[in-house]
């Protein structure tokens, strides 16, 4: 035996095999694209749900190597939309700096607001009754003197009209008995405003004080309010207003004028807008502590 090395002679189709196979397989692709176009002529050119899945399920025993992502890949080839998807440049979008940053949403309205729309709706509306009252009580008299009477639908008309000029929502009744009423008993402006109360003159000086703590940060509770407008009262003339209006309604003797709870309650209702509470705290609104 000669020590030179032996070199195996290639196989006859063993260099081509390989060549072989693609081309084999291109075929079956081929065959595959032909038939989704023949399909989409007979659809309208939409392609028929699941025929891709189904040429998957009837060629999966004979060319294992098939999937529905291949059939899809050589469609594209085939129709040429995958070589213009590749010509196409990348546009890389460059990050945007932001100019300031974003203000966190913290929700809701500014403290005092809500309170203080719903003062103003409530004048608005009071406003509204008593201009709408006042041209009722022409309108009757107008017709009273002609010998007529008013047509239908006329206090409609006037509710309509007044809350209109003074922007008040549909949602917020007008009440027609009111108006009515208001005219047959000749009391156009209807007010029950009740006895003054004794702290009337003090109680702009307990607003200002108020206000003052808060501007500093010093919020006071109800409690240490009603302790506030004690001491204020505490030897003076006003002490002994409140006694005697106390002693009037409660029937009782008094050594003492003490203001409490219900005091709090009136004066938070009598148009004390500008001190709503929060979390026990009594707030001063935003434009008083600018």
């Amino acid at each position: 035996m000669s020590s030179a090395k032996r070199h195996k002679t290639p196989t006859k189709g063993t260099g081509t095999t390989t060549s072989r196979r693609d081309v084999a397989k291109q075929a079956v692709l081929e065959k595959c694209c032909s038939e989704i176009d023949e399909a989409m002529k007979e659809n309208d050119g939409r392609k028929p749900y699941g025929i891709v899945a189904d040429m998957v399920k009837d060629l999966k025993h004979v060319c294992p190597w098939i999937t529905r992502h291949v059939i899809n890949f050589a469609y594209e080839k085939h129709t040429g939309r995958w070589i213009t998807r590749a010509k196409e440049p990348m546009v890389v979008k460059e990050k945007e700096q932001p100019t300031e940053t974003p203000k966190p949403n913290i929700g809701g309205r500014p403290i005092g607001t809500t309170n203080e729309a719903k003062h103003e709706m409530k004048v608005r509306k009071q406003k509204c009754l008593e201009a709408a009252s006042l041209q009722y009580d022409y309108e009757m008299k107008t017709a009273k003197q002609r010998g007529r009477y008013i047509r239908r639908g006329t206090l409609a008309r006037i509710i309509r009209e007044q809350k209109e000029k003074f922007n008040i929502p549909d949602a917020i009744k007008i009440d027609r008995e009111a108006i009515r009423s208001r005219y047959y008993r000749g009391n156009l402006f209807a007010k029950n405003v009740g006895p003054e109360s004794p702290m009337s003159d003090v109680e702009p000086k307990l607003v200002e004080l108020i206000i003052r703590m808060g501007r500093i940060r010093r919020c006071l509770t109800p409690s240490q309010c009603l302790l506030l407008a004690n001491d204020l009262i505490e030897g003076t003339a006003y002490e002994s207003k409140v006694i005697d209006f106390k002693e009037i309604r409660l029937k009782k003797k008094l050594q003492k004028a003490s203001l409490g709870k219900k005091y709090w309650q009136g004066f938070k209702k009598d148009g004390n807008t500008c001190l709503p509470s929060k979390g026990g705290k009594s707030l001063p609104l935003i434009e008083l502590l600018l």
